[in-house]
């Protein structure tokens, strides 16, 4: 199974986790599927992070260089019809066993979406991934797991409430009780009464 983390976060919550994630040595940030005929975008810095995101960029993935599992390039061709209503011919998808992926579609009527951070494990990735052996046996998957869970530890410490078990970080936390936003809830509109705050040294 992968390992994950739900969690609400708002574009300057989601700028503020680029920044973490860039504190690790050798990692990069980039588009994992790019726009159709167009090449995947690496971001050297949070800022470029924001701007994508307020694009309204549902996605992006990082790949710490340093637990191996190098990035490949795979070219997809879209079907006629696909090609008909995207404008393009395909797009190239980034692809490696050790991508940290972080879904981050901050809007779905009018509300934050939950975002998510995950990666394979290799238990996972033996026995569901795409990958064969040899890619699988060139991660550290120990070193990832560490990368991947600190960053998650760093999400739950900044979270000043939470929703069942999944953080509200500070940014979505401060526009949902402003009356700017509410959090969609699987189906659900929830407002700040829903939320179980967390004093700093319990969480």
């Amino acid at each position: 199974m992968p390992m994950a983390l739900i969690f609400y976060a708002a574009v300057d919550d989601l700028t503020d986790l680029s920044r973490r994630l860039f504190e690790v040595p050798g990692i990069e940030l980039f588009e994992e599927y790019s726009p159709p005929d167009q090449s995947n975008l690496f971001f050297k810095t949070p800022d470029e992070i924001a701007r994508y995101l307020s694009k309204g960029a549902g996605s992006f993935a990082a790949w710490p260089s340093g637990v191996g599992g190098a990035l490949t390039r795979k070219h997809i061709v879209f079907s006629g019809e696909h090609q008909d209503n995207s404008g393009g011919t395909g797009r190239t998808v980034l692809e490696s066993p050790a991508i940290i992926r972080l879904a981050a579609i901050t809007d779905v009527e009018g509300c934050l979406n939950p975002s998510s951070i995950s990666c394979w494990t290799e238990k996972g990735a033996r026995q569901r991934s795409m990958y064969g052996e040899e890619a699988i046996a060139g991660v550290d998957w120990s070193k990832l797991k560490s990368i991947v869970a600190s960053v998650e530890r760093w999400i739950k410490k900044s979270s000043p409430a939470r929703l069942h078990s999944h953080p509200v970080m500070p940014a979505a936390y401060s526009e949902l009780n402003e009356g700017k936003a509410l959090l969609w809830n699987f189906g659900e509109k929830v407002g700040p009464a829903a939320l179980e705050s967390l004093p700093p040294h319990g969480r």
